[in-house]
């Protein structure tokens, strides 16, 4: 079966996808090893989540231009060079660590850049996707997609930390620049086609902000989808706690039993992944988007019972073999419910309101854990007892708080999300775009 519609070659896709798969490997790497540095040497989980705030508040600033630059240039040119800024914000640090300066705003840096790049990057790939590929096929398409980075989540965090630990961070970082340059290389190799000139004058737009308001209205005008896009907000919010996985699963174990959870996530999204391309995903997509949410909540309070690796693992696989349900059918829902002529600018303002609150959320999640929650659980209060009979207390059972909480809430949301029938039933309620 082939993905692609393109005429000129029918494989067009899968050289992009296997590209731009490779790459997602490496900077699984590079993500993986900075990460555990940060934490390693500064043992904060403050300055830890502050290298995911360096990852949001770029898309923010930045969405509004690139969802205009998405629709009026060729997709594969800015994914080209997004990969080219991306790969030169590693050898950056490669020079650093070589002249012995690294520092640690120098990685936030760094991974502001990266974070610049992935902005068209990400929305970018979505819109082609789109693009060269018949709608029928757009679950497998993005389920593909998904199996890349569910392998990448696998390996990664496993070779990361071998290597890690055997040569030094600047070898990841090495392997990570060879990725990008095989990513570029298999969109050099290809061509793909700008998207059909926009004919309608009511999606014509001259600057970008007259592109977010035009993609904002194109949502607000649809229930669905504007209580989608709620939906997921508050989703994104309440689920910030997961970021804690690192640091909750070092407060008791090594990198190598770290390194096994997040291969235990990446396998469960894998899985998730292969079964949504072999079978060509769920029927009704929004069961897997809003129903599958009850799972996920009770994962995310498995995670946090006890300080025990073969559970966190165990919980962690459920997770993420779950989300690769929910990320696939969110995916393929927009893909096909937006004009594609419109995809670069609605995809890149979800993407900006999806992450609006983060940077605040995170700003407050670490103080919350070194300050209040963590305290709280080694106090040795009534209350904090009360509590450590089911999650333990201790080094670590703060963020296990947190989680709980978390995963509670999602299971509300969920419940909530089902009860509203323009959510429910958006599939039925609103025609897919021509």
């Amino acid at each position: 079966m082939s993905l692609s519609n393109t005429s000129d070659n029918p494989y067009t896709f899968l050289v992009i996808w296997f590209g731009q798969f490779i790459s997602i490997v490496g900077s699984g790497l590079t993500g993986f090893a900075l990460g555990v540095t940060i934490f390693q040497q500064t043992g904060r989980a403050t300055d830890f989540i502050l290298i995911t705030a360096f990852t949001v508040v770029p898309g923010i600033l930045l969405s509004p231009i690139a969802g205009t630059v998405i629709d009026r240039y060729n997709r594969r040119t800015i994914m080209l060079f997004a990969d080219m800024v991306a790969g030169l914000s590693t050898l950056f640090i490669i020079v650093l660590i070589t002249s012995g300066q690294l520092s640690l705003w120098h990685i936030y840096f760094v991974t502001a850049m990266n974070a610049a790049a992935n902005t068209f990057q990400f929305p970018a790939y979505a819109a082609l996707i789109a693009q060269i590929v018949p709608k029928h096929n757009l679950s497998r398409a993005n389920g593909l997609v998904s199996i890349g980075e569910s392998i990448s989540g696998i390996g990664a965090p496993i070779i990361a930390g071998f290597v890690v630990a055997t040569f030094g961070l600047q070898v990841v970082l090495l392997i990570d620049i060879t990725t990008f340059l095989f990513a570029v290389g298999t969109l050099l190799v290809i061509r793909v086609p700008d998207v059909d000139k926009d004919k309608n004058p009511e999606h014509e737009t001259k600057n970008m902000w007259q592109g977010v308001r035009l993609a904002w209205g194109f949502i607000v005008q649809r229930q669905g989808l504007r209580a989608l896009l709620l939906f997921t907000v508050v989703l994104g919010v309440i689920a910030v706690p997961e970021l804690l996985l690192t640091p909750l699963v070092l407060s008791f174990a090594t990198e190598a039993d770290l390194g096994l959870v997040l291969g235990a996530g990446g396998l469960g999204f894998f899985v998730g992944s292969v079964l949504i391309t072999s079978t060509g995903g769920p029927k009704r997509l929004i069961l897997s988007i809003v129903g599958i949410e009850f799972i996920t909540g009770f994962a995310t309070i498995s995670i946090a019972l006890q300080p025990s690796i073969p559970l966190i693992s165990s919980a962690t696989f459920i997770h993420y073999f779950t989300y690769a349900f929910s990320l696939t059918a969110s995916t393929t829902l927009w893909q096909r419910k937006v004009p594609q002529v419109l995809h670069g600018r609605v995809f890149t303002l979800k993407r900006m309101i999806n992450r609006l609150m983060l940077p605040v959320v995170l700003i407050l999640a670490g103080p919350l854990v070194d300050n209040v929650f963590e305290p709280f659980m080694r106090s040795g209060s009534e209350l904090a007892t009360q509590i450590g009979t089911v999650i333990g207390t201790g080094e670590g059972r703060g963020i296990a708080l947190i989680m709980v909480i978390s995963g509670s809430l999602n299971v509300l949301l969920a419940v909530i999300a089902m009860s509203y029938r323009p959510l429910r039933d958006l599939e039925k309620l609103l025609p897919d775009a021509d």
